[in-house]
């Protein structure tokens, strides 16, 4: 599964415009590099 940021722009376009995505690798502007942990 390669994030893309394709769901994080579909967000912006329905007016969701914080919308950020968190991903291994950054692909600027819509993902951010980051893991994501559940406690």
């Amino acid at each position: 599964d390669m994030p893309t940021g394709r769901d994080v722009f579909a967000l912006k376009e329905i007016g969701v415009v914080d919308a950020v995505g968190i991903s291994k690798k950054a692909l600027k502007p819509l993902m951010k590099s980051g893991e994501v942990t559940e406690d």
